[in-house]
């Protein structure tokens, strides 16, 4: 996709988007980092890994989901 077939709207969404997502996984990191410190054992390290991986999928879905919008 070139330059010129994208719309500027929908580029500024895109970039819109993509600081909202870059936004929510340094948040995401944070709290996981914070999760490793208070459960310092396996099982709770093992529950943080699962929260970190189901908010990272969620994210980068919600991100792809935005781009197929945006080539439809």
């Amino acid at each position: 996709m070139t330059n010129e077939e994208m719309n500027p709207v929908e580029f500024g969404k895109l970039i819109s988007s993509v600081d909202h997502l870059t936004t929510a996984v340094t948040s995401l990191t944070e709290k996981v980092a914070e999760l490793e410190a208070r459960l310092n054992t396996g099982r709770g390290f093992a529950i943080g890994l699962g929260i970190a991986i189901a908010g990272i999928g969620g994210s980068v879905g919600a991100f792809a989901h935005k781009i197929l919008e945006m080539i439809k």
